[in-house]
């Protein structure tokens, strides 16, 4: 038996005036989640026979408006802004010069877990977590399909 690695990555542009970056992903997601992460053989005459491919998505890159949507974070109108960490918008400013002595990471599944809890809550009470939080509520993300193996906290990028 013979293994060959490969690192390719290939980069999917969508560039549609007026659709939102996860209105594009849900077909794509389905595609990754349902074929690429499972694996399947394919023939390939280059090496000879049948080789096993896998893939997945490995980042998204988007202006800030859009990465904030993909990463369900609702930015700078919410207390804690930021998408990667629970520091509260007055303390801003006073973040010590060893930052992670006072950094708290949000994750996937805390994003989850918060997003579980609003889903019933009244309007009000949704909007008050969400501004608290830092966390918006969007129950269909496609980036938070339970079978994709991604994080969204991590894995989106703000471009310029």
């Amino acid at each position: 038996m013979q293994v060959f690695y490969s690192t390719k990555m290939y980069t999917l542009a969508v560039n549609v005036l007026g659709a939102d970056l996860q209105k594009c992903l849900h077909p794509l997601v389905h595609f990754i989640t349902t074929c690429l992460q499972p694996g399947f053989l394919a023939s390939c005459p280059y090496f000879g026979g049948e080789v096993f491919v896998t893939g997945g998505l490995g980042a998204l890159l988007a202006d800030m408006p859009q990465a904030n949507a993909s990463a369900s974070c609702k930015g700078p109108g919410a207390n804690k802004p930021c998408c990667f960490c629970d520091i509260h918008k007055t303390s801003i400013a006073d973040i010590p010069v060893d930052w992670r002595t006072v950094w708290t990471a949000k994750n996937r599944n805390v994003v989850q877990v918060t997003m579980d809890q609003m889903k019933d809550m009244s309007a009000t009470q949704r909007s008050q977590t969400q501004t608290e939080s830092g966390i918006l509520y969007q129950p269909e993300n496609p980036v938070y399909h339970p079978n994709l193996h991604f994080d969204p906290i991590i894995q989106v990028q703000c471009g310029y």
